[in-house]
């Protein structure tokens, strides 16, 4: 095997123009290669400056890795120019050091680095000095025609993935691309982690900010680069300047400024919010997804421990519901069996008694005494929203003002962070609410309409009246269990249900049912068992058709007894 020349190129940020691609970089290298009648290998660092150790270049790393081997071919390290090796006398002496001690020569394109000579090395340790005050320069001007952009609306480099910019280099909304920007938010506040949004961009063939001349973007989508776009407080029309410096290689903030862009609004605040608290939601997940097999996934919650009941198998192979941290130990809530709390909460929730009955047969002033709470409550969310921006605006100034530390700081800013986004999630569903009351007749036909595609009937206000009760209930039977689509199943529930808390406690299933809906929550018993279930305000019972014949009065007796007794003993 021939010697090997070890072909570096880097580059630490585009400069169109100016600047060596690392592409043209390795092509030169390859011809020094090819001259010299070597074999060549090919090391590069995209984004790192040269004034970084070479423990800290993985590129570089590497190739320092490869000429202390003891069957090493490389002899000779070959950058276009002194500054793509190195930039600064620590990173220098670190390179030639190496060398110099497994005999590797030192090219800069075609010139040879000779040690040997006082007045090149000289002249090598001046240009060294020369190119850390270049870097030091460089970074001065940078941050300066930042501020300057900032400071004009313009775009510093290539615009943020949905937009772009006009002949003034202002940026402009790009309709094409703000449309996935949306779909993303969507599908994270659904559920969807970032990898899942990633690969669900790469299926269905969206491009990137891809650019074959600006080899710093890739063609395809990554969950670094959503997770970027899900952060990005220009998306719902704020732009933020920080201004950084080093100190012992960790950053330092030394000032932040934040100024309100709503022509470049590509959501809204509240769905910005809502994908913050979505990241804290997706982190009680573990394992595989499996929402597609699970009817009530994001739906259960843990009334222990807050934690979400996720779909798992249990050691007998059963499907289950189980709360996340009982994986750890932390949590002794109860599984609960998939198969009877999904028919249980499915028949209970169509079947028009709660959605209807409860929402429909309201009085007027019921409705209008709610909008003056809600409003309250909304006055009450909306000053709370203001005084966490006036905290938010104190930790900046701490920050700023040299105070407190950004790591000190870190704690304070993220439960600042945290409550904004479950302020603006309580508004924007306070919000909702109000607005369904006031619009009280669409609300109910939307909900009727939905009724009627489940049940195929028509609401009359009592169910019990209908001509054929025992037609209508075969009837739904066979629409609710058999005909009505999975997914229409799962978007119905989701769509009327806010969340269901589970709580085991004396031998029953406590089940707290919450709405996005203005009617109140609603508590439902089931024994250990899942033989029966009671709906403790109505008292109406159900039957949980469990596949073991059971003598179905005693043991509503026995839940009935049971349930008294611990309400109780509550009071």
């Amino acid at each position: 095997m021939k010697d090997v020349v070890a072909i570096y190129a880097r580059i630490s940020q585009e400069k169109d123009d100016i600047d060596i691609s690392i592409p043209q970089q390795i092509e030169q290298g390859k011809t020094f290669a090819k001259a010299k009648g070597l074999d060549y290998q090919i090391y590069k660092d995209e984004g790192y400056s040269g004034t970084l150790p070479a423990t800290e270049r993985p590129a570089m790393y590497q190739l320092l890795q490869d000429i202390v081997k003891k069957d090493s071919k490389i002899k000779i390290l070959w950058g276009r120019e002194m500054f793509r090796l190195y930039r600064g006398n620590i990173p220098k002496m670190e390179i030639q050091m190496v060398c110099k001690k497994h005999n590797v020569d030192i090219y800069y394109a075609d010139k040879k680095f000779n040690s040997a000579d006082a007045l090149e090395k000289l002249m090598d340790n001046m240009l060294g000095v020369m190119g850390e005050f270049y870097v030091d320069l460089t970074k001065q001007n940078v941050k300066q025609a930042i501020r300057k952009n900032f400071d004009d609306g313009k775009a510093h480099g290539i615009a943020p993935y949905g937009y772009t910019t006009d002949e003034n280099k202002r940026l402009t909304i790009d309709e094409e691309q703000a449309k996935w920007v949306r779909k993303m938010f969507e599908w994270h506040i659904g559920g969807m982690g970032v990898t899942s949004i990633a690969n669900k961009l790469m299926d269905m063939g969206v491009q990137t900010m891809y650019d074959p001349d600006k080899t710093r973007y890739s063609k395809k989508w990554d969950r670094t680069t959503v997770y970027g776009i899900l952060n990005n407080k220009l998306y719902y029309g704020f732009r933020t300047h920080n201004d950084w410096r080093v100190v012992d290689r960790k950053r330092e903030l030394i000032s932040s400024r934040e100024i309100e862009v709503p022509h470049l609004a590509i959501i809204d605040e509240m769905t910005y919010n809502e994908s913050s608290l979505a990241f804290e939601q997706l982190k009680s997940y573990t394992g595989k997804r499996t929402w597609h097999k699970y009817l009530l996934g994001g739906l259960l919650y843990c009334s222990y421990c807050g934690s979400r009941y996720n779909g798992r198998s249990d050691n007998r192979n059963e499907d289950v519901y189980r709360c996340n941290t009982k994986r750890n130990g932390s949590c002794k809530n109860r599984d609960i069996r998939k198969s009877y709390i999904e028919r249980f909460i499915w028949v209970y929730i169509s079947d028009g008694q709660i959605l209807l009955d409860s929402l429909l047969n309201r009085r007027n002033g019921d409705y209008e005494n709610n909008i003056e709470l809600l409003t309250n409550e909304l006055k009450a969310l909306e000053n709370r929203k203001e005084k966490l921006n006036s905290e938010w605006s104190r930790a900046i100034h701490f920050a700023v003002s040299g105070e407190l530390t950004e790591s000190e700081l870190r704690p304070e800013k993220e439960r600042i962070t945290k409550e904004k986004a479950e302020v603006s999630l309580k508004i924007k569903n306070i919000d909702k609410q109000i607005k369904a009351l006031s619009m009280n007749s669409n609300l109910r036909g939307q909900i009727e309409e939905d009724f009627e595609n489940i049940t195929g009937y028509k609401y009359n206000g009592v169910l019990s009246n209908m001509d054929d009760l025992r037609t209508y209930w075969s009837a739904r039977d066979k629409v609710l269990h058999k005909s009505y689509p999975y997914n229409e199943k799962q978007k119905f529930l989701n769509k009327y249900l806010n969340e269901i808390t589970v709580n085991y406690i004396n031998g029953l299933f406590k089940l707290t049912i919450k709405f996005n809906l203005p009617i109140e929550n609603k508590t439902v018993y089931m024994d250990r068992k899942f033989y029966v279930a009671l709906d403790y305000e109505s008292k109406r019972t159900y039957d949980l058709g469990h596949p073991k014949k059971h003598n179905f009065p005693n043991n509503l007796n026995s839940l009935i007894s049971s349930v008294k007794k611990l309400e109780e003993n509550s009071i």
